[in-house]
Formats: structure tokens, sequence, C-alpha cells
């Protein structure tokens, strides 16, 4: 039977690592409110759907998944990613789209996907998928505005771009946690011992 003191701790451990989740999506929400979509395409004229994500999304979203990943455990990513698109979908429609309404379903789907392949593999697979998954069924409910605002060069441009946003976030996220992890101090939980 476990004692008092074993409870307790666990406890404090899953209190704490609920508070980092919550707080680091928070972080990842707010920062992808500062988009700098439209100087991109005035420096660039450079135009894809979701640009914001698509180019900026290791530094709003992979950073905070992987940090959850390291100092709270394994999944921890998915809760913060699945947070991040929570807290999107209530303030508005997902990036605006409004056309399927039952888009912002796709949208939290591909952070599902995002966090757990960034926790699996690494951000630069995680926030990759999650642009194709977004641009797929965006693709699908409105071929005519796809088509007519969007090059196929950009978006293989966009897409590599991506892929990089998403390393390098991956890479700052994991220095970033294996610090933090310093710092933060989960209780030690010895384990019951059945024998006694």
């Amino acid at each position: 039977m476990p004692s008092a003191e074993n409870v307790y701790g666990k406890l404090y451990n899953d209190l704490t690592k609920f508070a980092i989740v919550y707080f680091l999506a928070l972080i990842g929400y707010f920062s992808s409110l500062f988009s700098v979509e439209s100087l991109w395409y005035n420096l660039f004229h450079i135009r894809a759907p979701f640009l914001g994500m698509v180019l900026f999304g290791g530094f709003y979203y992979i950073i905070w998944i992987v940090i959850a990943k390291e100092v709270c455990g394994k999944y921890y990513g998915v809760m913060v990613a699945t947070l991040i698109a929570c807290f999107a979908l209530l303030a508005s429609p997902w990036f605006g789209v409004s056309n399927p309404p039952w888009f912002g379903v796709v949208g939290l789907i591909s952070f599902i996907i995002m966090g757990y392949l960034t926790e699996r593999f690494n951000g630069a697979v995680g926030l990759p998928a999650a642009v194709i998954i977004n641009w797929t069924v965006f693709w699908a409910f409105n071929p005519d505005v796809f088509a007519a605002r969007y090059s196929i060069s950009a978006l293989v441009i966009t897409f590599i771009l991506s892929i990089i946003s998403g390393f390098i976030g991956d890479y700052i996220g994991k220095y970033l946690g294996k610090v933090l992890k310093n710092y933060i101090n989960f209780k030690n939980i010895p384990s019951s011992n059945l024998d006694q």
C-alpha cells in the first residue's frame, strides 16, 4: 500500500506537469498571434495558405511541444499541441477559415498529429505533416480559391521552409528543455514495495 508521502509526491508531480503543459500551450497560442505574414509577402511576394504556421510554426508551436516532452515526459508534447489548437479554436475559426464550418476539427486533428510526430521523430516531420493536412483539406473544399491565389512554386518553397522551421524549433526546444529540466524539481517517488 502506498504511503501518504508517495501519493502526495505523485500528486505534486502531476499538478506541476499540468501547470507546465498549460503554460507552454498558452505561450504557443499567444506567440502565434504575432504573425508576420504580411511582412513576408511584402518582402518576397510569396503567398501560401496558413503562411504564419508554415514559416514560423517551429517557433510558434514546435519549441513548446518539444520542451513539454523533454521536461514532463512522453505524450506531454501532444497535450501541448492539443491545447494550443483548442485555445485557437476558442478565439476564432481555424485560421479564419469558415467554409466548411467543421474545418476547425481538421485543425485540431492536424495539431494532434503534429504533436505526436514531433515527439516520435522531429519537428521537421511534425510541422510539415500539419501543413499538408491543412492545405489538402483547404484545397479539397476551396479548389477555385486555392488555384487562383497560390502558385505551385510558392507552395513548394514554403513547404521546404516549414521543414526548416520545424527542425530549428525542435533543436532549440530540445536545448531549452534540457536546461529547464535541471531547474524543475520533480519529487522522487519511491516505488511501493509489495513485500512489506
